[in-house]
């Protein structure tokens, strides 16, 4: 073997990191353990507040030692492997911004008929469309009135400088496309700020890009309904005046006075003990070492660089150094504590949450004077030397709480130059809000005005003079993106852009810790079969493989932790796939090395030929089935990404151990070249198969028919029942785990409940344990509003209660013997529903677009690419048949959702690997015998590969029985899927996809 060094010194790197890597991972389970004991009350109640709490004292804190290096408890998490919503618990919510009130703004509300009846049906045609809103519209409107224009809909005072009357369609389009995109940023801007305070570890918020959507995964949350409002709320936007320095100076003194007094208090108790007082005779007090963070120094000139003016005038801040000066008393003070070296109200980003105790403490609250409130800036300034400065601005409140002015008044706002070719912001104003703005400007020239939203100072600019006409000018030391970031800011007050939860599903802390328990059990369950099977059959040779599948497992798990990604049920079941397909690629070597020593090949020499001659199935199989874990990764949403991406690193790191870790093993065991120190097979296992001649090809008109056969009758009861038992991911709606104490009858409490849901269509089933109830429901499926979901849940549990007499409580709280708790929920809006249904057929379809390809370049034969592609379009509609039967039969109604096509699109991949190896062989043998029949060499082919075909399928269908077995009810449509896929994959890459590439051959052959 070449490059054998190499290899052994990437095994070694590849491995020292994820020991690094994972070490992590441990560290943060000692802490969790520790936050979660200090939030556990007498009751054994867990405050979910408190491990908050906790986990944020030590956000900033070294709490790891590795390698003589300090890590803080905010490197460690954003290092370490973390798990998934359903792993931990938590909330994940996808919201959409509603184009409809954007483009209602645009045209500054217009009235016209025709524009709002096509609004309306554009909504409509959304559901079931993944066509854009603004394509959408613009036909319905084109549909009601043929002859109109947009440009008088849109043309307004707002957009004067943008469209006008005359101004063609597609200039209208182009504005309404630049708005919606610029109303998705704005909303995915405040969303994050809103969920940064939220106080939830490692949210995880990004854009869905081309669906107008936002995704956002909160770990560890409880209270959704708080959730709901935080993420549906309406942005508030509003101007402020600000307070200046010297103005508040005596407050900040007064609150510094009383730190410093503390301080000394401390220091003379610490003296007390230090020289052997009495500790019980002294009561100690609660002492923030605090008072330098509060401490007045001087102001900072950088937070003063912005300005706005009437006609651009850049402010030149005058008389800041005399103000400092005036502050310089404190410095004689007759208690000199550490200065604050950054300016006033300015603070290090690390000590703002001890600022904010401070300032909530009862006493300090007492010495504040009503109108003044302090708020934060929304993003911290980054200096040359990392360090993180985030500014307090003391904003001047009325009495009322109003601010003087609001965003509604806005009329428009865009980012451009100012007359020195710097980048600003144009703001422009309706008449109320001119005059108030004039009023505004007036009173605070050479004053800050603050622009919050949501309680967050995003620009306080520097007022140069009286702005009459309400047309100003905020400029500054702004970069381009800064200014198009507070254009945008300022348009919420202009376009709001409401969002609405299209999709949403809690999982409860008590599902997490179960989801975690089977996810264990089924890795070790999988692996231990895996690993006694291939020692039973391979002897030394599968000790060899048992070593690869430790190396993969180890890689998989260092490789999520490096990325850091999440793990989540799905990818554990995609690492006991991988178990199980990994070995495949072992088996082909060994079955290969048999084969050479059988023929009386050396050890050394068989060895080296197996590896060889398996490289070429290997590649082919390992690409096939990465390939559809890639489809699964770019079209598949939440969990199938989790699964996908698991799959692919999987397959990556089974590559490497099989073809090189375990060569430079093999190699090494092998040194004395005699089969007694490197053996591959036992003696139960020594000639099976190994001259096995059956006529697969003489019985694949039999195989034909049974297949037909079973797919028509499968069909059939799709069309009996009418149609497949779809999931809420693929039919919208809302379903909910319900827990009881004591076992319940699913089918008493459907009817029951049906009236408190008005009769729509409503599933309870058993879910898991028989105290475990699963109730889906269409009640309100086409009301995604909050309220509709406060309706649906309250009707449920009202339902609940008065059937069986037992009382609800929440997930949170311990469950008694007279109570039930809803441990779960989803909810899955109609139009994204339409969504993941079909994207889930673009990706079959995709995937079988793209094997076909394949096939046709590595094989050079498109009988060999139809004939594959048939073969997995025929194992696709046997599995559907076989959901089919378990539902007709009573054995299971099985749900089709997204992890079902996860496991479709694995049997998929599953199965052309298989059809693979046999088409490699295929193509091996008829260079080798050129002169036999076509048939003979495809039968003999089979019979080559079957060794491997079977043992390959055995040790994948060991691992898919433990998932089915102990992987949950979650994935137990998956584990079915799965089960019944491999089964008929290994089936029909030798009675389906064989024959009929042989059958297609001969035809094509004997026409031409």
């Amino acid at each position: 073997m070449r490059n054998k060094g190499g290899v052994i010194l990437l095994t070694v790197i590849v491995t020292l990191l994820c020991i690094y890597y994972l070490s992590f991972s441990l560290v943060i389970k000692g802490i969790n353990k520790d936050a979660t004991q200090f939030a556990t009350d007498s009751v054994g109640n867990v405050s979910f507040n408190k491990k908050q709490y906790y986990l944020d004292s030590i956000w900033k804190e070294p709490v790891y030692h590795l390698l003589g290096i300090e890590y803080t408890y905010k490197e460690i998490k954003e290092t370490a492997l973390s798990l998934g919503l359903d792993l931990q618990g938590g909330m994940h919510v996808t919201l959409e911004v509603s184009p409809v009130e954007i483009i209602k703004g645009l045209s500054g509300n217009n009235q016209d008929l025709n524009f709002l009846e096509a609004l309306k049906q554009a909504s409509q045609l959304q559901r079931n469309s993944q066509e854009s809103f603004t394509t959408l519209f613009y036909r319905s409107f084109k549909e009601i009135a043929p002859d109109a224009n947009l440009g008088p809909i849109f043309s307004n005072a707002a957009n004067r400088d943008r469209i006008s009357f005359n101004s063609t369609d597609e200039e209208v389009l182009d504005l309404i496309e630049a708005e919606v995109e610029d109303a998705i940023d704005r909303s995915f801007t405040i969303l994050r700020t809103r969920i940064d305070r939220f106080g939830t570890s490692q949210p995880n918020i990004q854009r869905l890009k081309g669906t107008g959507r936002i995704q956002i995964e909160l770990p560890g949350v409880e209270n959704k309904e708080r959730v709901r409002k935080l993420l549906q709320g309406v942005a508030k936007l509003e101007f402020w005046e600000v307070y200046q320095p010297q103005e508040i100076y005596q407050t900040f003194q007064s609150i510094n006075d009383i730190l410093v007094e503390e301080q000394n208090l401390a220091a003379q108790l610490e003296l007390l003990k230090v020289s052997g007082a009495d500790s019980d005779s002294v009561q100690e007090t609660a002492v923030e070492d605090l008072a330098s963070l509060l401490s007045i120094d001087k102001l900072s000139t950088d937070s003063l660089d912005t300005t706005v003016s009437s006609n651009d005038l850049v402010s030149q801040l005058e008389g800041v150094q005399s103000v400092a000066s005036s502050l310089d008393p404190l410095t004689n003070a007759n208690v000199s504590p550490i200065f604050s070296q950054y300016g006033f109200l300015i603070y290090n980003l690390d000590d703002t949450s001890k600022i904010n105790r401070i300032l909530n403490r009862k006493d300090i609250k007492t010495l504040l004077p009503s109108t003044l409130k302090l708020y934060w800036a929304h993003k911290a300034e980054v200096l040359d030397d990392g360090t993180e400065l985030l500014e307090m601005f003391a904003i001047k409140a009325s009495r009322g709480g109003k601010a003087p002015l609001e965003g509604d008044v806005i009329t428009n706002a865009r980012q451009d130059l100012d007359q020195s070719a710097r980048p600003a912001v144009y703001m422009k104003m309706n008449a109320t809000g001119a005059k108030k703005w004039k009023k505004l400007t007036g009173a605070n020239i050479q004053r800050r005005i603050a622009i919050l939203l949501d309680n967050y100072v995003y620009s306080a600019p520097n007022v140069q003079d009286e702005i009459p006409d309400g047309s100003s000018v905020i400029s500054g030391n702004f970069t381009i993106e800064e200014a198009k970031d507070l254009a945008n800011v300022l348009k919420a007050g202009a376009l709001p852009a409401p969002t609405r939860i299209v999709e949403e599903a809690v999982i409860g802390p008590t599902l997490g810790r179960e989801a975690q328990a089977q996810g264990i059990i089924s890795i070790i369950s999988g692996f231990a079969l895996v690993v006694i099977f291939m020692m039973a059959y391979y002897s030394k040779g599968g000790i060899v493989a048992n070593l690869a599948l430790l190396f993969n497992i180890f890689f998989i798990l260092g490789i999520l932790a490096q990325w850091n990604a999440a793990l989540t049920l799905p990818g554990i079941a995609g690492i006991v796939l991988t178990i199980g397909i990994s070995i495949d690629a072992n088996v082909l070597i060994f079955e290969r090395i048999r084969e050479e020593l059988r023929n009386g090949v050396n050890l050394k020499g068989a060895i080296a030929a197996g590896y060889k001659k398996a490289y070429s199935s290997i590649v082919d199989a390992n690409v096939t089935t990465f390939l559809t874990g890639l489809i699964l990764y770019a079209l598949g949403q939440g969990p199938v990404k989790g699964f996908a991406i698991t799959l692919m690193i999987g397959i990556a790191c089974s590559f490497f151990s099989a073809i090189f870790i375990t060569r430079v093993v093999v190699e090494w065991m092998s040194k004395k070249g005699d089969q007694s120190s490197l053996s591959f097979a036992t003696p139960y296992s020594k000639g099976l198969m190994n001259k096995l001649n059956f006529d697969f090809m003489g019985k694949r008109k039999i195989a034909y028919v049974f297949s037909s056969v079973f797919i028509v009758l499968g069909i059939s009861s799709i069309i009996l029942q009418g149609g497949l038992n779809l999931g809420v991911d693929f039919k919208g709606g809302r379903s909910y785990i319900v827990t009881f104490n004591d076992p319940v009858v699913a089918s008493q409490l459907k009817t029951g409940i049906m009236p408190y849901f008005e009769n729509a269509g409503t599933e309870v089933k058993t879910y898991g344990a028989n105290n475990v109830l699963k109730v889906t429901t269409a009640y309100l499926v086409d009301d995604e509003s909050a309220e509709a979901d406060q309706k649906v849940e309250v009707s449920m549990i009202k339902g609940l209660e008065e059937l069986t007499g037992l009382t609800f409580v929440p997930s949170n709280s311990k469950m008694g013997k007279d109570n039930f708790t809803i441990s779960g929920s989803s909810k899955v809006g109609a139009t994204i529903a339409d969504d993941i249904k079909n994207a889930s057929i673009q990706s079959v379809i995709l995937a079988l677009i793209v094997i076909f390809l394949y096939i046709l370049v590595r094989f050079r034969k498109w009988q060999f690419g139809l004939g594959a592609v048939i073969a997995l379009l025929h194992d696709t509609l046997f599995v559907l048949s076989a959901f089919a039967f378990s539902s007709f039969l009573g054995i299971k109604n099985f749900e089709i959702d997204q992890v079902f096509i996860a496991a479709m699109l694995t049997v998929i991949g599953y199965s052309i690997n298989d059809t693979v190896i046999v088409f490699d062989r295929i193509r091996e043998n008829l260079r080798l015998n050129i002169k036999k029949e076509m048939m003979d060499t495809f039968n003999l082919s089979i019979n080559h590969t079957m060794n491997r075909t079977l043992i390959t399928s055995l040790t994948t269908l060991l691992v898919v029985v433990v998932l089915l077995i102990f992987g949950g009810e979650v994935l137990r449509g998956f584990s079915f899927a799965l089960l019944v896929g491999i089964l008929i994959g290994t089936y029909s890459s030798i009675f389906i996809a064989t024959p009929l590439a042989a059958d297609l051959s001969k035809i094509f052959i004997s026409k031409s």
